[in-house]
């Protein structure tokens, strides 16, 4: 049922279960999980793309030109790109004051909350204030 071997009989077990199960959050490829690494502006832009993608389905997006319109575009893991693309789009992820997105830094938890507000209102989940 749990699906990394680093997380079963700790007290988040069940969230990772469920979490993992619908397809919105999924460990490391050596099978561990992380839950106490911190997590990447460009691994949180995987995470609330998904969210996105499993609420409200997915738009075809021009991933390359997206990306490239930011200066540091070029750091960003494949893996990655296409979730990151999306939340720019989207209006989620705006890049800073230099039209970077410095998507290998560690995301606070005040950009987590501005980042997950701007995605249920795009979603239309909450509206604006």
């Amino acid at each position: 049922m749990y699906p990394r071997k680093n997380v079963y009989a700790n007290w988040y077990a069940h969230a990772v279960a469920v979490t993992a199960q619908f397809g919105l959050l999924e460990g490391y490829e050596d099978g561990m999980y992380g839950p106490d690494r911190l997590v990447t502006r460009k691994e949180l832009a995987v995470i609330l793309s998904r969210v996105v993608d499993w609420i409200a389905g997915r738009d075809a997006i021009d991933v390359t030109s997206i990306i490239n319109g930011y200066r540091d575009g070029y750091e960003t893991s494949i893996w990655a790109k296409e979730s990151i693309a999306r939340m720019s789009g989207l209006g989620v992820f705006q890049g800073d004051d230099s039209q970077s997105l410095r998507p290998l830094e560690l995301v606070t938890r005040a950009e987590t909350a501005v980042l997950l507000i701007r995605m249920l209102r795009q979603i239309s989940l909450i509206g604006p204030s």
